[in-house]
């Protein structure tokens, strides 16, 4: 019986412990608390995500602001970040792209009848990316709704000819379509000049815009023209900003009498140009025979960088090595093709030079 009751007991006071522990409904209400922790948890999540987004948003907002405020590099570089990482929103993205993307239009006051009317286009700072790769679709309608593809491929500054050439005077119009396109992929660029030929159909971030361009065309004496430009103070810094280079230079090219090869003994290099330049390159012999390049350089102030491929426009023929200069004198008719240049250098410069050529089997 003791043991009985030893039993009876133990039971009962497991049944008061569970009781005690787990009262009725108490695993409801437990459930409940749960849910309405990980709701509470999931609400702070949200709203934190939320803000930080926001924050975010707010960030790049004020670096567009910045930009459009005051265009530095350093501001291209964060924002061109911003769209290569996909830090953000798409509306958003597509407003920065744009205003990266968008070039600066460049026209003379008056274009001379008779000469090619040329205008530029330049982005104010060089792209790139790591992640992305990005389509450019470009092209020039024209007053006859005549349009042409730019063949830029997204060049951060490109020269554009107005077509036809006008036959008389008068005000002509034009206008430069732009698509730009990103989307993840390895860093490339594709260049479109058909209208709507190309597109990426996972594009990220998206811009189309229009530059209108207006011209005006009037007869010689009305034109503007490029100022030959000289003085003392630029004659001695534009003398000191070109000088020659060791090199072993060899170029390939045809002639009536066969195929030659012309090697040199030094290239022409210039560093932070002083002034915007434009030169026609001749070289003089010592007999006094001069032999000119049928193409012309173009020079902007602050450029650096070497004059090549000058020996196959030369095209010599007399195997031999020749001995004498080579002469850069000012071209204006060059430089009026860039619509930026309004006066050039006008001085010369001239080098010791030693051309050898060959025959070219």
């Amino acid at each position: 019986m003791d043991g009985s009751n030893n039993t009876e007991t133990r039971t009962k006071n497991d049944a008061e412990t569970r009781r005690l522990v787990f009262p009725k409904g108490a695993m409801r209400k437990l459930r409940m608390l749960l849910l309405f922790l990980l709701a509470l948890w999931f609400a702070v999540f949200v709203a934190g995500r939320n803000v930080m987004e926001s924050m975010s948003r707010r960030r790049s907002s004020h670096l567009l602001k910045e930009y459009r405020a005051s265009p530095t590099k350093e501001l291209c570089e964060k924002l061109a970040k911003l769209l290569d990482t996909q830090k953000v929103e798409t509306e958003l993205g597509n407003e920065i792209l744009k205003e990266l993307v968008t070039p600066i239009l460049k026209t003379r006051s008056a274009y001379s009848i008779g000469k090619p009317v040329n205008f530029s286009v330049t982005r104010r700072f060089d792209l790139r990316f790591r992640r992305m790769k990005m389509l450019i679709e470009e092209y020039v309608e024209f007053d006859d709704d005549f349009y042409g593809g730019t063949g830029s491929g997204g060049n951060q500054s490109q020269i554009l000819h107005y077509h036809p050439l006008p036959d008389k005077p008068g005000d002509y119009k034009a206008q430069i379509r732009y698509r730009y396109e990103l989307m993840p992929g390895p860093q490339t660029t594709v260049g479109s000049n058909r209208r709507g030929q190309t597109k990426f159909d996972e594009a990220v971030y998206q811009c189309e815009f229009i530059i209108p361009v207006e011209l005006k065309v009037v007869p010689k004496e009305q034109a503007e023209f490029v100022e030959l430009v000289s003085g003392p103070d630029l004659d001695a810094k534009m003398k000191a900003a070109f000088a020659t280079q060791p090199c072993n230079e060899t170029g390939g090219y045809s002639t009536p009498s066969g195929r030659r090869s012309s090697t040199v003994e030094a290239h022409i290099v210039y560093k932070d140009c002083p002034a915007d330049a434009a030169f026609q390159i001749s070289f003089r012999f010592e007999n006094g025979e001069v032999k000119t390049s049928p193409s012309s350089r173009r020079f902007r102030k602050g450029s650096s960088g070497q004059i090549d491929s000058y020996l196959t426009e030369l095209a010599i023929e007399q195997t031999g090595t020749h001995r004498g200069m080579l002469v850069l004198t000012p071209d204006s008719e060059c430089a009026y093709i860039d619509p930026d240049i309004q006066s050039i250098w006008a001085g010369n410069l001239e080098f010791p030079m030693s051309i050898t050529v060959t025959r070219k089997e």
